[in-house]
Parts: structure tokens; sequence; C-alpha cells
């Protein structure tokens, strides 16, 4: 579509904004869910970081994955994660 290009031009841009700003250390797992520190950490945009809690409060991915199934896409798509 027409205007895929525009968002995904948009967004790049945004990313690269954002990149210039400072970063914070994310626990891909939660740290009081059990995640480690080790291999568990994700550099990622302060303002990012902040948006993602608040949307997913403090969720595991593969909770995250089954909110956004359900509660986004109500069944008409469905993502998966494997962790490496």
């Amino acid at each position: 579509m027409k205007g895929d290009k525009y968002w995904q031009k948009k967004f790049a841009k945004d990313l690269k904004e954002l990149e210039k700003k400072y970063d914070t250390d994310h626990h891909i797992c939660p740290h009081s869910r059990n995640g480690k520190r080790d291999g568990n950490i994700a550099r990622v945009n302060n303002t990012l970081h902040q948006d993602y809690h608040i949307l997913f409060e403090n969720r595991t991915p593969e909770e995250i994955i089954d909110f956004l199934n359900t509660y986004f896409w109500s069944g008409k798509y469905e993502i998966s994660i494997t962790k490496k």
C-alpha cells in the first residue's frame, strides 16, 4: 500500500531520533519474575522503556505475545516467539 512506505520512513526516522537519546537497561524477562542479569538485558531508549512498561506492565515475553494476540488482534492474527 502507498501509505505503508510513509509509515516505514517515519518509523525509521523516529527510531534514529530515539537512538540519539540515552539508553537504559531493560530486563527482557522481568527481574522480579526471576529474570537474570546475564543474557537478559537489552539496551533501550528510556522513553520507549517507560512506554513498554505502561503497556505491558511486568509481563514476560510469552505473556506479552498472548496479550497482543488476545486483546489487540482478537484472534484474527497470531504471532509467536521462540527463545534463542
